[in-house]
């Protein structure tokens, strides 16, 4: 199988699964409160905790052998014969308990946090276009690079995203880790943007290094805070914009904006 039969077919699943994000991100209505299934549990939470139950349910599916031929097909993604609607099934795929405990830990702490502020339909957008797009980045260099039984798998593309989308649209931001003790914090804060780019050049340090700090699929990474980023800086002055918009007009008159 050529480079382009390996790869032109994930290409349009991509293409048309970021499509179907835009769509759905522009479209989505919040339901009435009442038409909320877990109405007792915050919006932001009732999300995650979703996208939770899918990566856990993957995960205890790889522990049953008859479902290994469904998911070796379309939840992992395999260079040597991939298939493209792998690059959508394996962004909720973990096979192992670290990598799948890892991954659920940043989503809710950074996921619940950005679902706030910036609503479910672009969260939802964002996590799905991050995730796909970290897929394809590592299968085609995978391909590309003839590392063709290199198999990858989860959602460490759609967690970048969402680190990203974060980083960014606090941008000029300090950011610091609230565990610090106060008199610490001032020493290690930074803006989103300094942060994000420390955490890119940690992963291209990791790819062209003969010394790996640690193993994981920092192409889909990659792709993926591309893509969060992308999205922050496309949409950012709208979140501003709306922000504005919904303070009183006593506010905006007495911040001069």
């Amino acid at each position: 199988m050529s480079a382009a039969g390996r790869l032109l077919p994930a290409l349009g699943v991509t293409l048309l699964t970021l499509g179907l994000c835009y769509v759905y991100a522009e479209t989505y209505e919040p339901p009435k409160e009442y038409k909320r299934m877990w109405r007792d549990i915050p919006p932001a939470a009732a999300t995650v905790f979703g996208i939770m139950g899918v990566n856990v349910a993957i995960y205890l599916l790889w522990k049953a052998p008859p479902a290994w031929r469904l998911l070796n097909r379309y939840f992992i993604s395999v260079p040597l014969y991939p298939y493209a609607m792998s690059v959508v099934g394996s962004v909720f795929s973990h096979q192992q308990l670290r990598h799948l405990a890892t991954n659920t830990l940043i989503l809710w702490l950074i996921g619940t946090r950005l679902h706030d502020e910036i609503g479910r339909g672009d969260f939802m957008a964002v996590y799905l276009s991050s995730g796909v797009l970290g897929s394809i980045t590592s299968l085609t260099a995978h391909v590309l690079l003839g590392r063709l039984t290199i198999t990858s798998l989860g959602a460490s593309g759609a967690i970048a995203g969402l680190v990203a989308s974060w980083c960014m649209l606090h941008s000029n931001d300090k950011l610091v880790p609230s565990f610090l003790p106060h008199e610490w914090r001032e020493y290690v804060a930074a803006d989103g943007s300094t942060v994000l780019a420390g955490i890119v050049l940690f992963e291209l340090f990791n790819l062209v290094s003969p010394f790996k700090v640690a193993k994981l699929d920092h192409w889909a990474h990659l792709g993926g805070y591309f893509a969060g980023a992308a999205w922050a800086m496309m949409h950012k002055p709208k979140l501003e914009r709306k922000r504005r918009e919904e303070r009183g007009w006593i506010d905006r008159f007495m911040s001069g904006s």
